[in-house]
């Protein structure tokens, strides 16, 4: 399943854009660290003229947290360091990373908003690694019991599923083998995410191309399919 947009860069209000035009109801603004990027998500046909304004009349909050964001220590902008924020199903968390001979692996604290890494040896390849480990293992306590869910809703069944991180795409669907491919970064997202792409990509076992025929069969699967898509990018 692609993520289907359009992305141009513009220079609107005084400040450079990245414009991203996609299926979704209103403009959305995004400033990315460390530097504060700017990112302007609004629905396919906009005007360019209510893009302006809308960037003109956000002008002084960009301004502010631009500087807060580029004032940050260099150690908080490391999404690995110790009180980094990660997403679990779209909750944040701050990652505690601790040094352990005795146990190993990731430890979420609902309670207190922490997850927990207990290393033998906390750099930060091997953060990286033991949190994408927990990250995969969670997509796969998931995913049977949403397969469960929406494969009688959809009237089709996988023979089999897969997890990898994907640049492009959400999933992907191989129709002859019936294999559904789930990007790992699903994880990070509302568990709602996960099942839209799910649905996708069972829906492609009916209708190979976006098409007509596939978003009214999504329409009749998932009938706001469009908002949860929405909150993808």
């Amino acid at each position: 399943m692609a993520k289907q947009k359009a992305v141009s860069y513009a220079y609107i209000a005084g400040f450079n854009v990245e414009l991203t035009f996609k299926r979704m109801k209103s403009i959305r603004l995004k400033l990315n660290p460390p530097h504060g990027d700017i990112k302007i998500s609004a629905p396919f046909g906009t005007n360019y003229s209510l893009i302006h304004a809308f960037v003109l009349s956000h002008g002084p909050w960009i301004q502010q947290q631009r500087e807060r964001l580029q004032s940050a220590p260099q150690l908080a902008r490391n999404p690995f360091c110790d009180g980094a924020i990660h997403y679990v199903f779209g909750a944040p968390f701050k990652i505690n990373v601790s040094q352990s001979t005795e146990k190993k692996g990731v430890v979420l604290d609902k309670k207190n908003g922490l997850l927990h890494l207990h290393l033998t040896n906390p750099v930060q390849q091997n953060i990286e690694g033991e949190i994408d480990r927990y990250y995969r293992n969670e997509l796969r306590e998931k995913i049977p019991a949403l397969l469960e869910k929406w494969q009688p809703v959809v009237g089709k069944s996988v023979n089999e599923w897969r997890i990898r991180k994907m640049k492009t795409r959400w999933g992907s669907c191989n129709i002859s083998c019936r294999r559904i491919w789930l990007n790992l970064e699903l994880a990070k997202k509302p568990l709602q995410c996960l099942e839209y792409v799910l649905v996708h990509e069972l829906t492609h076992l009916h209708e190979r191309y976006h098409n007509k025929r596939f978003y009214h069969l999504m329409d009749q699967f998932l009938p706001n399919w469009r908002e949860i898509e929405s909150n993808l990018n």
